[in-house]
C-alpha cells in the first residue's frame, strides 16, 4: 500500500506548502463509514472535484479522470496524469506532455518533454529542447526557454536557474532579483528562502536581505513563521527574521491549519502552537499529511515494530483507527483518497468529523505593488494582497467610484449590525477615506466577521481586518456591484472599468 506515498504525499505536501488554507469546525468525532471501493487499479488525489484513475493494460497502463462519485469523466487514454489546478491537469500521451481541461480537451498541446506540477497564477512550466520556459492557459509560450530549472509563480515572481545560479523573474520574463543563489524557494508571504555558500537566508520581493544566510535548512513561510535549522536544531523565525521559537527540536515542519506545527523530539513527532506549547505530545513515528479540514494522517509503531497509520484531530484524538494497510491523502472538500488493502484498495473517505463550515484563517497580507487604474485614471489607494487576491478598504473604493455609474453609498445599520451598500447613490464622506498612512508592511490579517447587504440583499464577501480597518476582496465587490476588474502583467496594473459589467477570471 505504500506505493501511494510517492504520488499522494508529494502532491499533498507540496500543495499544502503552497497554500495552507481553510480550517474547519467539527461538530463531533463522527464515525468512519464502510468503504465504497472504486473499481480501479490506482486512484490519485482529489483536486477541484476530480482525481486520476489508472487502468491496467496488457502492455501499458492508462490514466483518465473520475469525479467524487467514482464516475469516469475523462476516459483513460493517457500514459501519465497529474492533478487539476486552475482548471487544468498535466497529462502525457505518446511520450509528450500537455495540459487538459475538465472535458479532456487539450488546452496546452502535448508537445513538451516535461512539465511542472500545476498552473499557478495563469502560468505553467514546460520543457522544450532540454530548457524550461512558461506557457499560459491558452498554450501560448509566454516566457522563453532559457532556463535550466523553473518553479511556479507566486505573487508575480518565480525562482529560475540560469548559468548554474538562481534568481527571480516576473511574468514578463524580466530579471527582478539577480542570479546569485545556489538554490531558492518560491515566495511565500512576501518572503523567499535563498541559499549562498551552503547556508539559507531570507529575502523580500525586492531582493533585500531580511536575514543573512546562516541556516543549514529552511522551509518557506507559512502562517507568519518559517521553520529553520540552526546549529543542528530546528526552530522558527518570523517575517522579520527574528527567532520566535528557539531552535531546540530535532526536526520541524511548517505551521498549518489550526496554527499547529509538527516537531520531532527524541525520534517522535508531536505538534506545537506558536507559543511553543506542546499541544499534542510527541508519540508518532511520522506525520504524512498536514492538518486539513481538521484531520492529519500520522503513524505509530506497534509492539512488533510495524508501522500503523491513522487520522488524528487537532487535539491528538484518533478519529480513523490505526491500520497496517491504511494510506491516504489530506482531506479536501470533505473527501480524502484512501487505500487500505481492501477489495479494490482505493476509495474516497468522507470526513468523519462531519465538517459543516469552512472558516477563513489569519493570513499574511502583503502591500500591493500594483498600479491601480479606474476608467483610465491612475489612483493610489492603500491596498493589500492576501492569498493572491487584492483587498481594498470599502470606503476607499466607494470614494474612488463616486460619480461613476457604479457609485454606491455605504451605511451602518446599528440595530441589525450590518453594513448596507446602496448602488446608484452618491457616497457620503465620513473622513479618512484614501488617507495615506505610509506604514504599509507585511502584516497578519485576521478574518473579518462583517455582514454586508447590497440593496437589502445579503451578499458573500471575503474580508480581513488590518490595523482596525476591514479590507474586502476586490473581485467580490466587483461581482456584487457589477464592474469589471482586469490585470495587465506588462504594466503591473490593476484596472477597474465601471463601464463594463463583471467578468469572471
Amino acid at each position: 500500500m505504500r506505493k501511494l506515498v510517492g504520488f499522494i504525499l508529494v502532491f499533498t505536501l507540496v500543495f499544502s506548502m503552497m497554500a495552507v488554507t481553510n480550517a474547519n469546525e467539527a461538530s463531533g468525532s463522527g464515525s468512519v463509514p464502510q468503504p465504497d471501493y472504486l473499481p480501479y487499479v490506482e486512484v490519485g488525489v482529489l483536486s477541484e472535484g476530480l482525481a486520476f484513475y489508472m487502468e491496467a493494460g496488457e502492455e501499458t497502463d492508462s490514466f483518465g479522470f473520475i469525479d467524487t462519485s467514482g464516475k469516469i469523466v475523462i476516459k483513460a487514454r493517457f500514459e501519465a496524469a497529474g492533478i487539476f489546478h486552475d482548471g487544468l491537469a498535466p497529462v502525457r500521451i505518446d511520450g509528450l506532455w500537455g495540459y487538459v481541461d475538465k472535458t479532456g480537451q487539450f488546452a496546452v498541446p502535448p508537445i513538451y518533454t516535461g512539465v511542472g506540477r500545476v498552473f499557478e497564477e495563469g502560468f505553467a512550466q514546460v520543457v522544450k529542447d532540454d530548457k524550461w520556459g512558461y506557457v499560459d492557459k491558452t498554450g501560448k509560450e509566454v516566457i522563453a526557454f532559457d532556463y535550466e530549472d523553473t518553479n511556479p509563480f507566486n505573487n508575480g515572481l518565480a525562482p529560475v536557474k540560469k548559468n548554474e545560479k538562481y534568481g527571480y523573474i516576473n511574468k514578463e520574463g524580466k530579471e527582478v532579483v539577480p542570479f546569485r543563489y545556489e538554490a531558492a524557494t518560491v515566495f511565500s508571504e512576501g518572503r523567499a528562502m535563498v541559499k549562498i555558500k551552503d547556508k539559507w537566508g531570507v529575502i523580500d520581493q525586492n531582493g533585500i536581505e531580511i536575514e543573512k544566510p546562516k541556516f543549514e535548512e529552511a522551509f518557506p513561510y507559512s502562517r507568519g513563521l518559517a521553520a529553520v535549522k540552526h546549529e543542528g536544531k530546528w526552530g522558527y523565525i518570523d517575517l522579520s527574521g527574528r527567532e520566535v521559537i528557539q531552535a531546540h527540536y530535532d526536526e520541524a515542519r511548517p505551521f498549518q491549519e489550526g496554527d499547529l506545527a509538527p516537531v520531532q523530539v527524541d525520534g517522535k513527532w508531536g505538534y506545537v502552537n506558536k507559543e511553543d506549547t506542546m499541544i499534542i505530545r510527541p508519540q508518532f513515528m511520522d506525520v504524512y499529511t498536514v492538518f486539513s479540514e481538521g484531520l492529519a494522517l500520522v503513524s505509530i509503531e506497534n509492539e512488533d515494530d510495524y508501522e500503523m497509520l491513522g487520522y488524528i484531530d487537532q487535539r491528538g484524538k484518533v478519529v480513523v483507527p490505526y491500520s497496517y494497510d491504511l494510506m491516504g491523502s489530506s482531506f479536501s472538500g470533505g473527501l480524502a483518497t484512501v487505500a487500505d488493502g481492501g477489495q479494490g484498495s482505493f476509495y474516497f473517505m468522507r470526513n468523519p468529523l462531519n465538517v459543516q463550515t469552512q472558516e477563513p484563517q489569519p493570513q499574511s497580507a502583503l502591500p500591493s505593488a500594483s498600479k491601480v487604474m479606474i476608467n483610465g485614471r491612475e489612483v493610489s489607494p492603500e491596498a493589500y494582497n492576501i492569498g493572491g487576491n487584492n483587498f481594498f478598504k470599502l470606503r476607499d473604493l466607494a470614494m474612488l467610484l463616486n460619480g461613476t455609474n457604479k457609485g454606491f453609498e455605504v451605511g451602518w445599520d446599528q440595530d441589525a449590525k450590518v453594513i448596507r451598500l446602496t448602488t446608484s447613490k452618491a457616497y457620503t464622506e465620513v473622513g479618512g477615506e484614501l488617507a495615506a498612512t505610509g506604514q504599509l508592511s507585511v502584516k497578519q490579517a485576521a478574518p473579518a466577521a462583517a455582514k454586508l447587504l447590497v440593496n437589502s440583499e445579503e451578499a458573500r464577501f471575503t474580508a480581513y481586518t488590518l490595523d482596525g480597518n476591514n479590507y474586502f476582496k476586490l473581485r467580490d465587490l466587483a461581482q456584487a456591484l457589477d464592474f469589471n476588474v482586469s490585470w495587465d502583467a506588462a504594466s503591473n496594473a490593476l484596472t477597474i472599468d465601471t463601464k463594463s459589467g463583471y467578468q469572471p477570471e
